[in-house]
């Protein structure tokens, strides 16, 4: 088992901590409930289980490939997997790597981390841009570009928990779509429908 004393001295992960810890991370707490990005409000989701469960073991699926050294390898699979783009994701990791100490560097859980952030962020910002894609589109018949975008930064600046939890739902089906799952297209809808009222509304 693969494990890693990270700076606080008394925590002890594993590559199944990390992977756990970073997909959780303000979206999923357990058995079938996400959460908005401030854990403050928690809604079912059925199938999010599955979801999030076939997420991670993707992630540790070539686990060895990393642990063996092969990083390279490992970054060329993930980012296919995820269909993310290998080279932001790769420079984004390797400019995390520069500032670090020699302990730092040795540690393959550590950095294994600092990977997985990249590649989860740039997961997330490809939901949400697409998420406010469709919300941009679906209001562009009564409402200007400039006007939209506008009432979007407002909802995400009070942190309103529909806008948070619409974001994480579109995050759930890009998992979902990664691992050739059902989406959680109903709930998605649901509070989609709400931003778009509050945006329409204001």
């Amino acid at each position: 088992m693969y494990r890693l004393i990270t700076n606080e001295g008394s925590r002890v992960h594993t590559y199944e901590d990390v992977v756990t810890s970073i997909i959780y991370q303000q979206l999923y707490l357990d058995e079938n409930i996400i959460r908005d990005r401030r854990s403050e409000v928690e809604i079912r989701v059925e199938g999010s289980k599955e979801i999030i469960k076939a997420m991670m073991n993707l992630v540790l699926s070539k686990i060895d490939l990393w642990d063996k050294g092969k990083e390279i390898e490992y970054l060329l699979f993930i980012t296919k997997a995820t269909f993310v783009d290998y080279k932001k994701v790769s420079n984004k990791y390797h400019n995390k790597l520069e500032p670090l100490n020699e302990d730092q560097l040795k540690d393959k859980i550590f950095r294994f981390l600092l990977l997985l952030s990249e590649v989860i962020s740039a997961i997330h910002i490809q939901a949400t841009n697409n998420v406010i894609k469709t919300l941009k589109a679906n209001l562009k018949a009564i409402m200007k570009a400039k006007e939209v975008q506008k009432r979007i930064d407002e909802l995400s600046q009070a942190s309103s928990h529909d806008f948070s939890l619409m974001l994480n739902l579109g995050i759930l089906c890009i998992y979902a779509r990664i691992n050739d799952l059902p989406e959680s297209l109903a709930a998605f809808n649901r509070y989609f429908s709400k931003v778009i009222k509050q945006i329409k509304e204001e």
